[in-house]
């Protein structure tokens, strides 16, 4: 990141965090030009920094298990950045920590970084992303939309289908008499899914699976994460309930990624049937792993198997 640490405001949001309790708020009035409030924050067991914020657009990133999201605290239209404090509490009392709260409320050059921080949130975001990278997995967000997609051919099927992300089952959707997997694709020509483990692709033997290849390309005239939760809401989907989901899969309201748009390109549906390459626990001696390996993850080459177009 550009501009130098001003260590006597590092050291000051350290001592500020080792003192507050949670629910309390200390106004950096003392260490930071008058025209350029923030607070020291122990809100809801999370801790950190916060600065004024007059958008009415909400929104939230994640880096490092760093979270910076707009928020009302003590009556006050905020920018938050914070760490849970119960969790994390080597990292939050850190400096490198520290550091970071010191370059998400200094003013900068002429203010120049505290308009980055409020007024282009995704590029400040995006460049500590860069630096430290992120220690949680990211799920990519077009496999996210080719879910979603799916979800909304199901429910357009006259389906009932249970989209289990948010229990991180290993099939996608469970629908009364069968069950769907979703595998997707931003290569235009690659027919290869990849199956994390034995049990992945199997299913209760009156339960037919499926998997559901979705070939995809970014488009900014095609559909995001927030397009598919209102097209699916009209659907009768209940929006809390997407976006609990979402929310679990690193995608809350708000997120920058929510907007990235993508076209489908095509949706196959594939039998998984017994022409139907797949390593099941009876794929191994006495139907478990060999001594020693915990997990397996492998290619499944689409190539010369039965499917059906879908769109």
């Amino acid at each position: 990141m550009e501009g130098s640490v001003n260590v006597d405001l590092v050291q000051a949001i350290k001592n500020h965090f080792a003192l507050l309790h949670d629910g309390h708020i200390y106004p950096m009035h003392d260490e930071l030009p008058g025209d350029y409030n923030a607070w020291v924050v122990r809100w809801n067991g999370k801790i950190g920094v916060a600065v004024p914020y007059d958008s009415d657009e909400h929104v939230y990133s994640s880096f490092a298990e760093i979270e910076v999201e707009s928020c009302i605290i003590n009556g006050e239209q905020v920018l938050y950045l914070f760490i849970n404090a119960e969790n994390n509490d080597k990292q939050w009392r850190s400096l490198a920590f520290a550091n970071i709260c010191e370059n998400f409320v200094s003013p900068g050059e002429d203010g120049s970084n505290r308009e980055l921080v409020t007024h282009h949130t995704q590029e400040w975001c995006a460049k500590w992303k860069d630096l430290l990278g992120n220690a949680s997995r990211e799920i990519p967000v077009h496999a996210v939309v080719g879910e979603l997609m799916v979800y909304r051919w199901l429910l357009q099927q006259g389906l009932k289908p249970q989209w289990t992300a948010s229990n991180r089952s290993r099939l996608d959707f469970i629908t009364e008499n069968a069950a769907w997997e979703v595998k997707s694709t931003l290569s235009h020509t690659d027919l290869q899914i990849t199956v994390n483990g034995q049990k992945q692709l199997t299913s209760q033997p009156d339960c037919p699976l499926s998997v559901m290849f979705c070939r995809m390309e970014p488009n900014p005239q095609g559909e995001s994460v927030n397009d598919m939760v209102q097209s699916l809401t009209t659907l009768g989907v209940d929006e809390t309930y997407l976006e609990n989901a979402l929310s679990g899969l690193g995608l809350k309201l708000g997120a920058f990624a929510r907007k990235e748009r993508f076209s489908l390109i095509e949706m196959r549906r594939y039998p998984v049937n017994d022409k139907f390459p797949r390593l099941t626990e009876d794929s191994f001696v006495g139907g478990k792993l060999p001594d020693g390996i915990i997990k397996i993850k492998y290619v499944i080459d689409l190539a010369n198997l039965e499917y059906e177009v879908i769109k």
